[in-house]
């Protein structure tokens, strides 16, 4: 959930588990391979946490990641609850934007089912106000890109950075305002709506959900 960008222990330490579960007893070489990550990747999932302040804030971000955020070549789409994706589908790099605060606290999240309630409540005050960013390297990245197939090359160094390489081209236009002529000919009941937007109000929480898609 909230861990260091270290690949290669994160990976040891869930092959030993499996493993373990499965009754399976890996040899010294087995042993060797997954502390030195000789093995190849197909996916690797990088995500950072950003502290937007407050959950308000984190919704204003999704908002407009959500209308103007996009990258040459890759669709921007909005799923859910707020959910920003960039490139949804690639196979080589797809970047996602979401609230983590307010996905554990969903009904059904693994979270409160395997941590004692004074953990629980931690990581649900910590993820609060956070806004998650992440990037799915795919299977034709590392088909395009063989060098970068073994898992031990992948240090915390080169994580953070295939994770900057996607945010830096990431294009955010202020494209969000309109020109006076088109509010002017907005039917008046929209017009409050797009004001209150244009100041930062959540319109998600101030009108039911049929009435904000609508």
């Amino acid at each position: 959930l909230f861990g260091p960008a270290a690949l290669v222990p994160l990976m040891e330490r869930c092959l030993r588990v499996v493993a373990d579960k499965l009754g399976l007893i890996p040899t010294v070489g087995d042993l060797q391979a997954w502390r030195q990550g000789r093995y190849d990747l197909s996916r690797v999932d990088i995500a950072r946490m950003i502290d937007c302040g407050s959950p308000e804030r984190v919704r204003k971000v999704l908002d407009a990641l959500g209308l103007v955020a996009r990258k040459k070549y890759q669709a921007r789409s909005v799923v859910g609850s707020g959910t920003v994706y960039i490139g949804k589908g690639s196979r080589r790099q797809v970047l996602k934007f979401y609230d983590k605060g307010w996905e554990i606290q969903q009904k059904g999240h693994q979270l409160s089912a395997t941590l004692a309630p004074m953990w629980h409540q931690w990581l649900t005050a910590f993820a609060a106000g956070k806004l998650r960013a992440e990037v799915k390297v795919g299977s034709k990245f590392f088909h395009e890109n063989p060098g970068y197939r073994i898992a031990g090359f992948w240090d915390e160094g080169l994580v953070a950075s295939v994770l900057d390489s996607q945010l830096m081209a990431l294009e955010v236009s202020d494209t969000m305002r309109l020109p006076d002529d088109v509010i002017a000919g907005l039917p008046p009941k929209l017009v409050p709506v797009y004001d209150a937007w244009r100041n930062g109000r959540d319109i998600r929480a101030l009108y039911s959900k049929p009435t904000f898609y609508r």
